[in-house]
């Protein structure tokens, strides 16, 4: 049946939404074939946009969880055509409740969409169709006024039946409630919020307390209607006098298409023109009307064949529609012409049983002529029941015997709709339900209206009749209609809150949000206004636009002119708040329509005082770039450079237009530029400085000059740049030179210096010890205190030389650096000064030391000299020295604490420096060379070495050394 069926897209989804089954209406509709579709997600039918917001998932969503969704838009076709569809959603579960996948039915509506369209340009309204109308409604231009009521209308605000539209416009007369009986200003009824949003109003209750004190409440439906520029050209409003009764009009547009449908199985059943058919389509009985019709020659029907008497009908809807009504037992309505000889239009209703079809039909030419004229009214009468809320439909004869009964509301009562179609009201309900209905049976057959509220199955329902008349005002049927409106409370609640929320969102807003009138008052603003500028909203109130500014006051002026006179504006200007503190905003308004129909400007203001601010920066950084000496660069990925500033071109020798768009080789080789690239990639994935490398750039003379070259990646929106600073390193290759060959000479020299002052020395020690044997009885005790000063100096004075010696040569005469084990280092040191650990009796504590990354022997040398120092200058007792390690970054911070005399912080510096003592050779013994060479040592290891002291309470040395590296030798 589902793959007979043409005008409709029906198909199954998989739980993940793909493509399961497919029938010939969705190859028709949306123009694949099952094999190229099946397997395929359905997101493929939504347009870009939409699966962009996540609508297709939010539909799956919507389904799962409110058991089906209903969806109008505009789909994609197979051939990327769009077509605007109705779509509805049903998630399909197995008995346990697990979710089976979805069947999706698609109808196309693109015509329909057009009709609608072109048909909002039409004004008249059907007069016949709004005074008989059950609820009432009025009609309004574009100003807010007045044009049209209908006699509920009259009836409900008690005027004269031929009384003038204007008597409706006396609104001081009634006073105006909310929900909540607030009062409610005219600027914020159903027609004017329409009016100026464009948007329809659903459900609004109001109450209305006429002249008479007796309230009335409301249940409001605004919709509007646009004209050939999409403008709001009337506004529609229906309001249902819920006093009595509240109705769920939502719920009954639910209805709207089984009621119409039920409605035509009414009229076709109550049609004279009626035929039989038998299994095989031919005709078993046919009485005059259907003769008249289709018959007018007065053939021999009975017995014959359907499509061998009439053989255009195989050629329309007429055959395929009742195949499938006797295929599937199920009834089918439709409309179809029948061309000559009998051009007619047919309005057919086909009941199928097992021995055959029994069909209704009747002319409905003068319709199909009518319809044009008549599409407004039916527009408006479809827009009216569209929003009328859901519940149980019915339709009665004079013997109130039910001959219609269908709605969602059957699912919530124990009653299904054939249990009332056929049968007698008074059979079909309970006696205290029928004791309250049948009143507003009768009423309705009499040609009154009538509205009951009662509680049937625990649940609250408003009860509705109202009398079906022909065009002669005959009463011929009633309609009920039963809304359940128990939720209605909490739904009022929760539209109050979503209305609350709303203006807690405009409130919460950080931007200012302002209307301005034409003269730059101020008609609204939210919380922000009043945060901002530090005035209260009673200040605000009395302020207008121009009140925020001073210099920009004019400027602020000549704006809201221009947003007037063009619909729209940007400005930006400084808004000065109570206090006097300027703040850069940006405002921007576009013109809008109020309820009262004036145009004012409503807008955001946003703060841009981080956007000046950056705006400032990038001019200074851009001034920076002009104004430095080195050269700077921007290449993209592919290596083509698109900025050059001043510098670098003036270093390469060609002008900024020769070298932007050209290709980094024009100036550097393949190879630097290889090697540049793998330097940034390495320093994306680690955190530490931009890469630097030393490179020959290549002039536009032919000439070549070494530079160094520092690197960084930028993002932009479409690719990743590299940006370089380029500086002419010649001078500092020369000095570099120069310094090597200093260095050198100065290291020869300070060889040559020690060795020839150590000589002498040795002569100085020698004779004196000479003398101090050969004269020994001689010399008294001041002359062997002399010599013994004398020899003691000459031994400290070799000392020093041999301690320069070595501070001179650090950085020419270590080793290589490679991984080097601390704590083997630590243990080195501590077999070096083991007597005088010994001797002090020194506690010396160590944590598990890392491995690092330098010249193991330079690097015993600091741990001797600064395990050395903290036994020398200790306290009176056994030394107490701990030595530990903590990773930073790419380094390891090593510690030496020890619990001595400690050092006065203004000293921390000069105990670094080569010779500087704080205290006396008497005091403590050394060169005052030491520290200063763990210095020398540390920073040839990239690293630095200071002291925490607090005097009488010990020191901490902490030098760092690299974790990992290249040989920075």
């Amino acid at each position: 049946m589902v793959d007979a069926v043409e005008e409709y897209a029906i198909f199954m989804l998989d739980p993940d939404g793909r493509v399961a089954t497919w029938n010939e209406g969705a190859e028709r509709i949306k123009g694949y074939a099952e094999d190229e579709i099946v397997g395929q997600h359905f997101s493929t039918f939504y347009t870009d946009e939409d699966r962009e917001a996540g609508v297709p998932a939010s539909n799956l969503d919507a389904a799962m969880e409110e058991s089906w969704v209903e969806d109008e838009g505009w789909r994609v076709r197979a051939d990327g055509s769009h077509f605007w569809a109705n779509v509805t959603i049903t998630a399909v579960r197995d008995d346990d409740g697990t979710l089976q996948g979805f069947a999706k039915v698609t109808h196309d509506m693109t015509d329909r969409r057009e009709r609608e369209r072109e048909l909002r340009r039409e004004r008249d309204l059907n007069e016949k169709l709004l005074q008989t109308a059950p609820v009432a409604i009025a009609v309004y231009d574009s100003d807010g006024e007045l044009l049209l009521s209908n006699r509920r209308t009259r009836d409900v605000f008690g005027l004269p039946e031929s009384g003038d539209v204007d008597d409706l416009h006396d609104a001081d007369r009634w006073d105006v409630y909310d929900a909540e009986e607030k009062p409610l200003p005219a600027d914020e009824l159903p027609p004017a919020r329409v009016l100026e949003s464009g948007e329809p109003v659903v459900n609004d209750e109001i109450a209305i307390d006429p002249p008479d004190g007796d309230r009335r409440w409301f249940r409001v439906n605004a919709v509007p209607l646009f004209d050939a520029e999409e403008s709001v050209d009337r506004v529609v409003v229906a309001g249902e006098d819920v006093t009595e009764l509240k109705r769920r009009e939502r719920q009954l547009r639910r209805q709207r298409d089984e009621l119409e449908s039920e409605l035509g199985e009414v009229f076709g059943r109550v049609s004279d023109a009626f035929f039989a058919l038998d299994e095989e389509f031919r005709f078993t009985h046919i009485n005059e009307r259907a003769h008249e019709l289709i018959n007018p020659e007065d053939r021999e029907l009975v017995g014959e064949s359907i499509w061998d008497q009439f053989p255009k009908a195989t050629e329309r809807l007429f055959k395929p529609h009742y195949e499938r009504a006797l295929e599937n037992q199920e009834t089918v309505s439709f409309e179809e012409y029948y061309p000559e000889p009998l051009d007619i239009w047919f309005e057919v209703r086909a009941y199928p049983s097992e021995t055959g079809l029994s069909v209704y039909f009747r002319d409905i030419s003068e319709r199909k002529q009518r319809e044009r004229e008549l599409e407004e009214s039916e527009r408006r009468y479809r827009t009216l029941a569209e929003h009328f809320p859901n519940g149980v439909v019915t339709l009665f004869d004079h013997d109130l015997e039910y001959t219609l009964a269908a709605g969602q509301g059957f699912d919530r009562i124990p009653v299904d709709p054939e249990d009332l179609e056929g049968n007698s009201f008074r059979d079909a309900w309970d006696e205290e339900t029928v004791d309250t209905l049948e009143p507003a049976f009768q009423d309705a057959l009499d040609g009154e209206e009538s509205t009951v509220e009662l509680e049937y199955v625990d649940r609250e329902w408003i009860f509705q009749a109202v009398p079906i008349a022909d065009e002669r005002g005959d009463v011929f049927a009633g309609m009920t209609m039963a809304i359940d409106v128990t939720e209605q409370k909490e739904q009022e609640r929760a539209l109050e809150q979503y209305s609350e929320y709303l203006d807690d969102v405009i409130d919460g807003i950080d931007d200012l949000f302002y209307v301005l009138d034409s003269d730059g008052g101020l008609r609204r603003w939210n919380e922000s206004l009043a945060d901002v500028t530090g005035y209260s909203n009673a200040e605000i109130d009395s302020m207008d636009a121009l009140d925020f500014f001073e210099e920009d006051a004019e400027t602020i002026a000549s704006a809201v002119a221009k947003g007037f006179e063009e619909g729209g504006v940007i400005v930006e200007a400084d808004l000065v708040t109570n206090d006097g503190e300027r703040i850069p905003y940006e405002f921007s308004a576009t013109t809008v329509e109020n309820p009262e129909g004036d145009t004012v400007l409503a807008g955001i203001g946003r703060d841009v005082s981080e956007q000046k601010d950056r705006e400032r920066e990038l001019t200074k950084y851009e001034t920076i770039v002009e104004t430095i000496e080195d050269g700077i660069y921007v290449k993209d990925e592919d290596g083509y450079f698109t900025m050059v500033n001043d510098a670098y071109a003036e270093m390469t020798g060609y002008d900024r237009d020769e070298l932007v768009g050209a290709h980094a080789s024009l100036v550097v080789d393949e190879a630097t530029i290889g090697d540049s690239r793998e330097m940034l990639s390495g320093a994306a994935l680690e955190d530490g400085d931009e890469p630097t490398m030393e490179a020959t750039l290549r002039t536009k003379d032919g000439g070549a000059i070494p530079a160094e070259g520092t690197f960084a990646s930028i993002d932009t929106d479409d690719e990743r740049e590299e940006v370089g600073v380029v500086r002419d390193i010649t001078e500092r290759k020369e000095r570099r030179r120069k310094l090597e060959e200093s260095n050198e000479r100065l290291e020869q020299f300070a060889y040559a210096a020690s060795h020839d002052l150590q000589e002498p020395l040795r002569m100085v020690s020698s004779y004196l010890s000479l003398v101090e044997r050969r004269y020994a009885d001689e010399l008294d005790d001041d002359a062997e205190e002399f010599i013994e000063f004398a020899v003691d100096g000459a031994e400290r004075m070799r000392e020093m030389i041999d301690a320069l010696l070595e501070y001179s040569r650090v950085e020419t005469r270590g080793d290589p650096f490679e991984p080097v084990d601390l704590e083997a280092v630590y243990e080195d040191a501590i077999q070096d000064l083991e007597v005088k650990i010994a001797e002090s009796d020194a506690e010396i504590e160590a944590e598990p030391l890392p491995e690092a990354y330098g010249d193991e022997g330079q690097l015993r040398q600091v741990f001797e000299n600064l395990l050395s120092n903290a036994i020398e200058y200790s306290e009176e007792g056994p030394p107490q020295v701990d030595v530990g390690a903590e990773r930073d970054g790419e380094m390891w911070i090593v510690s030496v604490s020890d619990d001595g005399i400690g050092i006065d912080p203004e000293h921390a510096d000069r105990v670094f420096e080569v010779f500087n003592r704080l205290h006396t050779r008497e005091e403590h013994d050394g060169t005052g060379i030491g520290l200063a060479l763990c210095r020398r040592i540390v920073e040839r290891h990239g690293g630095e070495i200071w002291v925490d002291s607090t005097p009488g309470e010990g020191s901490t040395f902490y030098f760092s050394v690299p974790a990992q590296g290249e040989d920075n030798d």
